[in-house]
């Protein structure tokens, strides 16, 4: 069973998308042991300018995300159908790597 670890940044405000997550993640509890990982904004982020904020989120999340197989989602990647995502999930198995982030 392959150990899937999923970082976000920020939280869904959306009840609809945390719906979606809960269906998935039980479909996928199947074949992955699945951890969240919240990536939060930073203290007195209303200081802030939102370039800083950036910058700060990406510092955590390379401390997170150090030494791992990488995927990442976002709405402006490139669109792939559940075989090619399958096969990504793959990758880190086949090298006997059984985490994923």
């Amino acid at each position: 069973m392959v150990n899937l670890e999923i970082v976000a940044v920020g939280k869904s405000k959306d009840r609809w998308l945390d719906e979606a997550v809960a269906h998935y993640e039980k479909l996928l509890s199947k074949y992955a042991r699945i951890k969240w990982t919240a990536v939060t904004s930073p203290a007195k982020s209303s200081s802030l300018s939102p370039a800083e904020i950036k910058r700060l989120e990406a510092d955590k999340l390379e401390k997170i995300l150090a030494d791992c197989y990488l995927i990442a989602l976002a709405d402006i990647g490139k669109m792939v159908d559940s075989f090619a995502f399958a096969k990504n999930l793959e990758r880190p198995a086949v090298r006997s790597r059984n985490e994923i982030k």
